[in-house]
């Protein structure tokens, strides 16, 4: 491979971002940034895949790509084809970067920058990342039990209200509507419904427990006797006798539900460890930069902020018709995290 990278090939702020981090892990990982010493005839870096002016490529090199490939990866290399055409993608990428330096690229401001922060986050991986697998346990325990909400879901069931000030009115409205579709019981809602906070959306009283609360324990609002009414009724569609609540009458109807769900702590983990990972490290790295902050005393002078002259927005200064790089093969693998929970 190539030692003559530059510290990225960029052609818009994206690309210079991905090639600086694959300069950064070429930098760092390559056998031979780590040592010029000529390879015995027997050793893996004698043996040249590839060869172009101003580089090549060892099998040392190839082999040490495929060890950073994932499984799936590593499955569709070995099948006919697979080994050729990861080699020449790493001739590709080799020769874009190689161009990229010729050309002076590695000197411009974004790609240092993208450099020096990839240094960063190699930083922050070696000395504050924790690992999922090492969260204590009691961390695992005292967030199972502060989010059990998430985690131990009552029934919840939804409804649809017509409030209106007499029994007797009551008493027709429910009698009329039985056997009517949601969509022209709320039709009515919007007619005869007299309470002003559901009147203009069809009487939509939303999902709520027996408790009356959402399904993350927030109070919903939804009268008492009102939930009560919706959870003595049978199926969905069911329209309710008339309900008296606070000097007036509501005919509901059960349109929803969602069954109860248990989550044990044992299947709850996984999510929870890398939560709570995710919020280790953070903490560890604000420790970290106070440490830092300490260490070297940084001057700040706010009132000078006001002077700076922020530039028009201006086209980087890229050759025309040279083309974006491609990803790196080289790079490591990113593994992203799972949706929070």
């Amino acid at each position: 491979m190539i030692l003559r990278h530059s510290k990225s090939a960029r052609h818009s702020p994206a690309v210079l971002v991905s090639c600086a981090l694959a300069w950064a892990v070429f930098v760092l990982d390559s056998p031979q940034a780590k040592s010029e010493a000529p390879a015995a005839p027997s050793s893996p870096d004698a043996e040249v895949l590839a060869t172009f002016e101003g580089g090549q490529i060892s099998r040392a090199d190839y082999e040490q790509v495929l060890a950073h490939k994932l499984p799936n990866e590593r499955d569709r290399i070995a099948k006919p084809g697979g080994r050729e055409a990861l080699l020449e993608s790493l001739i590709r990428y080799d020769l874009l970067a190689q161009e990229a330096e010729r050309r002076g690229y590695q000197r411009q401001l974004e790609v240092e920058l993208a450099a020096e922060s990839a240094a960063s986050d190699r930083l922050i991986e070696a000395l504050v990342r924790v690992e999922p697998a090492k969260v204590p346990a009691a961390e695992i325990e005292r967030a199972y039990a502060e989010r059990s909400r998430e985690f131990m879901r009552p029934a919840m069931r939804r409804a649809t209200q017509i409030r209106v000030a007499t029994e007797a009115e009551a008493k027709t409205l429910s009698k009329e509507l039985k056997g009517f579709e949601r969509e022209p019981f709320s039709r009515v809602a919007r007619e005869k419904n007299i309470d002003p906070r559901t009147r203009n959306q069809g009487g939509e009283l939303g999902y709520f427990d027996r408790e009356s609360n959402t399904d993350s324990g927030r109070p919903t609002g939804v009268p008492q006797a009102l939930v009560d009414a919706t959870f003595k009724l049978h199926k969905v569609g069911d329209v309710s006798q008339p309900v008296p609540h606070d000097g007036s009458w509501n005919v509901l109807m059960f349109t929803g539900e969602i069954p109860p769900f248990t989550k044990t702590r044992a299947q709850a983990e996984p999510e929870l460890r890398q939560k709570l990972a995710l919020q280790l490290t953070q903490r560890a790295l604000e420790t970290f930069v106070t440490e830092l902050r300490a260490k070297y005393s940084p001057e700040v002078h706010p009132e000078l902020i006001d002077a700076v002259v922020l530039p028009p927005a201006a086209p980087l200064d890229m050759p025309e018709g040279f083309a974006a790089a491609p990803p790196d093969p080289r790079a490591r693998p990113v593994q992203l995290e799972p949706d929070g929970i």
